[in-house]
């Protein structure tokens, strides 16, 4: 019985695999929306993809700097393309969603709101945010 289970269960990694990426992917292509939508909605069109461009020029030097310091204890591709998704997309659709939810709040109760939010909420949303990331990884 025990022979049957193991074959059973090894018998299809890579619809298994497939299943695990697609799940994976799910938050953050729900963020990627959610992040172009809001600034699309915010910004315009052209200045969200013009931001967008912007954005990701300095990947051009950022990412083969990280490759170059890896290459002594390289981490597994999938532990960096997680790092880099979690940062990018959800750890920044998720700051956005509260950083603007306590914004609301703050304001409703202070006269000093906003800059109570950018300098105290923010910070420490996003940094703990990404900090997250890394947890996950762990």
């Amino acid at each position: 019985m025990d022979a049957h289970r193991t074959s059973a269960r090894g018998s299809r990694p890579m619809l298994r695999r497939w299943l695990w990426t697609v799940a994976a992917a799910v938050p953050f292509v729900g963020a990627a929306a959610t992040l172009s939508a809001v600034f699309s909605a915010e910004l315009g069109l052209r200045v969200a993809g013009l931001a967008l461009v912007v954005a990701l020029l300095p990947l051009g030097v950022v990412v083969p700097a990280f490759l170059w310091l890896d290459r002594f204890e390289a981490e597994p591709t999938q532990y960096l393309a997680f790092a880099f998704l979690w940062g990018a997309l959800l750890a920044a659709a998720v700051s956005l969603l509260l950083n603007t939810g306590s914004l609301v709040v703050l304001e409703a109760f202070y006269e000093q709101g906003r800059a109570l939010a950018a300098v105290v909420v923010a910070p420490v949303v996003e940094e703990a945010l990404k900090g997250l990331g890394v947890l996950l990884i762990l």
